[in-house]
């Protein structure tokens, strides 16, 4: 059966069909059953066939008669497996005058027919269906949370969605077996039900799993999580995770590295950099190459080790995982000659392999041991608990891929601003002042391909243009951050709005599908041309979010300011100008106002965002990354 795409639909909203083949039929009838979306009518060239299916009371027309539907719907989906067809079926749509932005081809997902319609959310209610569902959902689900694909649409149609956390934690509280309370609770995760205390409770019952393996990815994902939702985090998480991270790898009775290990007697040091999984190229405007040239630069000898320890998720764990970054991927090693290629001599590769976790951390300890480094750079994104040993035997650099996470077990750890970090750490304790490297990196600005133009998108040289630029925007635009800004954007006409990430962003034909249709706002999905695009905008707007850091820095590069909020945590505080924080998206549409109205003002804002760049780039030009990490295993007294 093909699952109706509730995360791509509003609930109660006024859907078409346009296809009424296998997958069509599914959406209809899933979405009748739940009430979770009105179905005002399915397309199908063979309506009449179709029309005389059983279960299909409602109208099966051509295509010519969707006119008759004009102003009633509120998206028309495309039913279709095939990505050719579904193309030309839009391709049509739009020729026939259907607004694109009402057409949607969702993502297709296929569950096990017996699924659907089985598991209510009332079933977690009473004991004995609870228990039920859960045996059959280990049976029968294969680890896949989609199991509960109609309990989760449940959830996400609830208005009172604190009563419902409440309601799940007392049902949690009273089961007994320790796999249905993590299951429990991770259908309120898919159903985007966050809370600090939710995720307090998921690494408690994570740091009880007795197989091991399953501990460990339930851990790494738990890590992950704050990418997707901040409102995960709670004051103790990072001190949590760390106890429960280094519970499991004494548990795992790791073999350690020899004590008496000889000091290396070669000319150059050597600098092992660790990933978590490594594919065939070097996002992150190309910093962990510029880490690593830099390193060479100033006479390390670099070899970097790919872990892999996340990969094959789904045979180790009991449930699949929430974010598969890194899960559902092909071995680091498979990328190998095009590591070869970029790096060149740079660097020597080590491919960590392994059937269980616990294989690949040994494996991961005794090569580095064997190596016998002097210092450790650790780029695995918190999710490599054998640094926990690692760090008791040579000294570890953690650099975080993105946002403020944990020190975890590491020796030392770089932050973008020593003013930032000490803030973010009052929020979220996680590592004393003297962990706090206060170093920037090089970041690679990407080549501008072609000279963009505002006519594109149908907006003239007066209009003010803001970017918001991020791949996790699905996630990172809540309601409360674009209510206000979208009603902003009615009063000012002249204000207009580019994302640019992802080409889906659902929340935004709930939320304003007026400024949709108008071209006030317009969505585009990641392209290769950055660059050209901040080059045509006047404000960089960023939300309160886990990331876009990067991205940030390309537009002060390019004198575009950049107003953000500061008000969890972000990747590059103090590299923007700390004048440019905010602390509510109140206070972010003042700004953009004022700097709208205000010609003098925006160009101090300009000039706040160009002296904080210049200032970045001097200390990255001094080479304080590799300054820091030779001060840090002693090679110079002060950096």
């Amino acid at each position: 059966m093909y699952l109706f795409p509730y995360k791509e639909i509003k609930p109660n909203a006024k859907v078409i069909i346009y296809g009424a083949g296998k997958v069509g039929l599914d959406f209809m009838r899933q979405a009748t059953a739940s009430r979770y979306a009105q179905v005002l009518c399915m397309v199908d060239k063979n309506y009449r066939v179709i029309q005389k299916i059983s279960d299909v009371s409602l109208p099966v027309i051509p295509k010519e008669d969707l006119l008759q539907f004009e102003g009633k719907y509120d998206v028309i989906l495309i039913a279709a497996f095939n990505q050719e067809l579904a193309f030309e079926i839009k391709e049509e749509l739009c020729e026939f005058g259907i607004l694109e932005e009402k057409i949607i081809w969702p993502q297709i997902a296929k569950v096990e027919d017996v699924v659907w319609d089985k598991w209510q959310l009332s079933a977690l209610r009473d004991d004995e269906q609870r228990q039920r569902a859960m045996e059959s959902f280990a049976r029968e689900g294969r680890g896949k949370v989609s199991y509960f694909a109609y309990m989760i649409a449940e959830i996400c149609m609830e208005e009172d969605k604190e009563r419902i956390l409440t309601e799940i934690f007392s049902l949690t509280d009273r089961e007994e077996c320790l796999e249905n309370r993590i299951v429990m609770l991770r259908i309120l995760i898919e159903a985007g039900v966050i809370s600090g205390e939710l995720t307090r409770r998921f690494i408690a019952l994570a740091r009880l799993i007795v197989p091991l393996d399953s501990r460990y990815l339930l851990l790494s994902d738990i890590a992950i999580l704050p990418v997707h939702f901040s409102e995960c985090l709670y004051r103790e998480f990072y001190l949590d995770l760390r106890e429960a991270y280094r519970e499991l790898v004494e548990a795992y009775e790791l073999r350690e590295p020899n004590k008496d290990r000889e000091t290396a007697v070669s000319g150059k040091k050597k600098a092992a950099v660790l990933f978590n999984w490594l594919g065939g190229s070097f996002g992150h405007g190309d910093f962990k190459r510029y880490l690593m040239k830099e390193l060479v630069e100033e006479g390390f000898e670099v070899q970097i080790f790919c872990l892999d320890v996340r990969l094959w998720y789904s045979q180790m764990c009991f449930i699949e995982p929430f974010d598969g970054m890194s899960c559902k991927v092909r071995p680091s090693a498979y990328y190998a000659s095009i590591h070869k290629e970029m790096l060149g001599e740079m660097a020597q590769f080590h491919y960590i392999q392994g059937s269980t976790v616990r294989q690949r951390m040994q494996q991961s300890i005794d090569k580095i041991s064997i190596w016998n480094p002097d210092v450790i750079i650790d780029i695995t994104d918190e999710v490599a608990p054998q640094s926990y040993i690692l760090n008791q035997y040579f000294p570890v650099y953690f650099v975080p891929m993105r946002g403020f996470p944990s020190s975890m077990f590491f020796g030392r750890k770089l932050v973008e601003g020593k003013r930032a970090a000490e803030y973010c750490n009052e929020l979220f304790p996680s590592m004393s002042e003297e962990q706090m490297a206060d170093c920037f990196m090089k970041v690679a600005m990407p080549e501008k391909k072609v000279d963009r133009d505002r006519n594109e998108f149908h907006w003239g040289e007066r209009d003010f243009i803001m970017i918001t630029v991020g791949g996790r925007l699905v996630h990172e635009l809540a309601e409360d951050f674009l209510r206000p800004i979208c009603r902003m954007l009615r009063k000012n006409k002249d204000v207009k709005w580019l994302l640019v990430g992802t080409s889906r962003i659902p929340i935004l034909k709930n939320v304003c599908p007026d400024l949709m249709t108008s071209g006030q706002i317009q969505v585009l999905g990641y392209e290769g041309d950055l660059s050209g695009l901040l080059g045509i905008c006047d404000v960089f707007l960023n939300p309160k979010r886990t990331g876009g850091g990067i991205t940030q820095l390309w537009a002060a590069e390019l004198d575009v300011p950049v107003i953000a909020d500061a008000g969890m945590w972000f990747d590059e505080m103090e590299t923007l100008g700390w004048d440019n924080l905010c602390w509510s998206c109140e206070e972010q549409i003042e700004k953009i106002l004022r700097m709208k109205n205000d010609t003098g003002y925006c160009q101090w804002v300009k000039d706040q965002t160009k002296l904080a760049h210049q200032h970045w780039k001097e200390r990255v030009e001094d080479k304080e990354f590799a300054n820091s990490v030779k001060e840090f295993i002693g090679m110079i007294e002060t950096i």
